[in-house]
């Protein structure tokens, strides 16, 4: 709920449920309407499975590069926590 009382800007309730319990995420659609019309998006489905077997060929064939990577993540993350520790 915003500060008016309102659900969200310009939507008093979820346009597909009607329900204003759960949060506005966009679109006038609550969090849960709006991911399940995502997932049942008949584009959206065909891009994720396009975009993840060129990821998953991608590893494949280098295992080791994903291993590097994963290693540079980890790394990453450990100083982004460092850092946040040094400037409380």
């Amino acid at each position: 709920m915003l500060k008016n009382g309102k659900w969200s800007k310009e939507f008093n309730r979820c346009m597909k449920c009607g329900g204003n319990d759960c949060p506005h995420h966009s679109n006038g659609l609550c969090y849960n309407c709006f991911n399940t019309k995502r997932n049942h998006d008949q584009k959206t489905k065909l891009y994720r499975k396009e975009f993840y077997r060129k990821y998953w060929l991608k590893i494949k064939e280098n295992p080791e590069t994903y291993k590097e990577l994963q290693e540079k993540n980890k790394e990453a993350v450990k100083r982004y926590y460092e850092k946040k520790k040094i400037n409380k």
